[in-house]
């Protein structure tokens, strides 16, 4: 017997608004699930923290008072003279403790509690010093491969610099981090982080001061101590000489974590030659989290290790053609390293190997670009303290027992955390925005749906160029600076095919808050025009 199935058949027109109707309900679907996902978590993470108690760290708002030591220049000037010429100085250190390998060490990224003993590389920190000759004294920027640095680190590296600083004319000294995700845990939210945790909650109900410290005080003490050297050995070997500016798109050497694929493509490139002839100072700048490494699996517990990640091996081409290296974490976001890309970066049968690839390459393209345009010899630079709104349930939770080494403040029901953001100026050729946080692309580019409701221009828009650098994790470690309307924990959207649900995270969770990155980029935004 044969059963025939009349099928009605359709115009093309037709099956078209079938289409176009299934995926209207499919966006709503996302839309609603998006909407219910997100508001479930942001009612936990509001309401969570209130049962915890408050440690003895946590101080009243009244009690703040703004740090202005080592903040930069006073005057601002844009014009040269007989005298106007560049001087640069560098230097580096290792940050690896001397007892790595014997002493308990935690990982300060991806799963917390992850004990490494063993280095596949380094982990320094380098430092450029910068002067115009003007006289209105130097500015230092020290960057440590590490995860982040809170503001009250930044402050007892600058108090610890101090004197030396005014017999030396040294009137800026800023602190980044490259935010590599396989160094030792600078930041206390990965180390030994549950036991740390019941004890700081027993001690701050109890009112007690025996809190445990974030991090381990010896790692602390050595980038101190290397920092502190690192910075007073850069000034004083300053040469004079040129300093040139040039930049190149790679869009192909990250990802965007996010639908909205919104990146700073652009590799920037400082070079300074000294005037001797001696050797000179590359300072690059690109907008990459280093995970190139990334977290070795079940069965790959051998490659657990410490690692400056891409940054290490970008060195490694620089210094092979002759240059010292520094490299300054760009607008992060949540961008990633594309070192998985076989095609591009060839193949590697280890963590260490995929690493390497992705720095060499990512060094021989910087090694590629010339030199560029002479900036005019004319420095302005400074850095403004502010306190930052606190509204991330988890962010709150972790500060109020203390198991970050951030101020913490309260006025009412509110909560604050001091940070800092910065501007600088090299002649009228490089701009810079000091960010204390992984500002996404939408918040620089601007013309995007996820700018919609942000009540503040974009940064190429503000500043009326788009040759402005955002110097991310300086001065401080605040997370993600998210846009207003892409604030949230996950994401619940149509995929590509346009038939399915597709979803990723949204990294609310580490944020300050919804309203993040307005408040960064405001104080920010008033920095610049009080220096204009």
């Amino acid at each position: 017997m044969v059963i025939v199935c009349m099928v009605p058949s359709f115009a093309a027109e037709d099956a078209s608004v079938i289409d176009e109707a299934e995926t209207a309900i499919l966006e709503a679907v996302a839309t609603g699930a998006d909407t219910i996902a997100n508001g479930a978590i942001d009612i936990a993470l509001k309401y969570a923290p209130q049962i915890l108690p408050e440690s003895v760290k946590v101080k009243d708002k009244s009690e703040y008072q703004k740090d202005t030591l080592l903040t930069g220049r006073k005057s601002v000037v844009r014009k040269t003279n007989s005298k106007s010429a560049w001087r640069l100085g560098y230097a580096q250190a290792s940050i690896l403790p001397k007892d790595f390998g014997t002493a308990t060490y935690y990982r300060g990224g991806y799963d917390v509690n992850v004990e490494i003993s063993k280095c596949m590389d380094d982990l320094k920190v380098r430092v450029f010093a910068l002067d115009d000759s003007s006289g209105r004294g130097i500015v230092v920027f020290a960057v440590v491969d590490c995860i982040g640095l809170a503001n009250e680190d930044i402050q007892e590296i600058r108090q610890a610099l101090a004197s030396w600083a005014a017999k030396n004319n040294v009137v800026g000294v800023n602190v980044s981090a490259t935010h590599t995700h396989t160094s030792i845990d600078s930041q206390g939210i990965y180390t030994d982080i549950y036991r740390k945790a019941l004890h700081n909650i027993a001690a701050s109900f109890a009112k007690s001061d025996d809190l445990e410290y974030p991090i381990s005080k010896t790692y602390w003490k050595t980038i101190k101590k290397q920092t502190v050297k690192s910075v007073k050995k850069a000034v004083s070997n300053m040469k004079t000489g040129t300093l040139s500016y040039n930049k190149k798109s790679l869009p192909d050497y990250h990802f965007d974590r996010t639908p909205t694929n919104c990146m700073i493509d652009d590799l920037y490139r400082l070079t300074f030659q000294p005037s001797d002839g001696s050797k000179g100072t590359i300072i690059a700048s690109f907008g990459a989290h280093p995970e190139s490494y990334g977290d070795p699996e079940e069965g790959e517990e051998d490659e657990i290790a410490a690692s400056s990640d891409y940054i290490y091996y970008m060195e490694e081409i620089v210094n092979q053609a002759g240059y010292n290296f520094a490299f300054v974490q760009g607008s992060l976001g949540a961008v990633s390293a594309s070192a998985k890309n076989e095609e591009l970066f060839g193949t590697y049968n280890t963590h260490k190997d995929r690493s390497q690839h992705y720095g060499n390459a990512l060094g021989k393209q910087l090694m590629s670009m010339k030199a560029g345009k002479k900036v005019t010899p004319y420095l302005n630079f400074k850095t403004e303290q502010f306190l930052l709104p606190v509204e991330a349930g988890a962010y709150i939770a972790f500060l109020k027992v203390s198991l970050a080494n951030n101020a913490f403040y309260k006025d009412g029901d509110d909560y604050y955390t001091s940070s800092e953001v910065g501007y600088l100026e090299l002649g009228s050729q490089v701009k810079a925005i000091l960010s204390p946080g992984e500002t996404f692309g939408e918040l620089i580019k601007g013309g995007t749906e996820g700018m919609k409701n942000q009540p503040l221009k974009a940064v190429y828009d503000q500043l009326g160029t788009k040759d402005v650098m955002i110097w991310d994790l300086q001065n401080d470690a605040v997370g993600y600076l998210i846009p207003v309307s892409e604030y949230g924990y996950v994401r619940v959207y149509v995929g590509e095919d346009g038939k399915s649900l597709d979803g990723c995270g949204r990294w609310g969770v580490t944020s300050p808050g919804p309203n993040g990155s307005v408040d960064v980029y405001r104080a920010a935004y008033k920095l610049v025009s009080s220096m204009h």
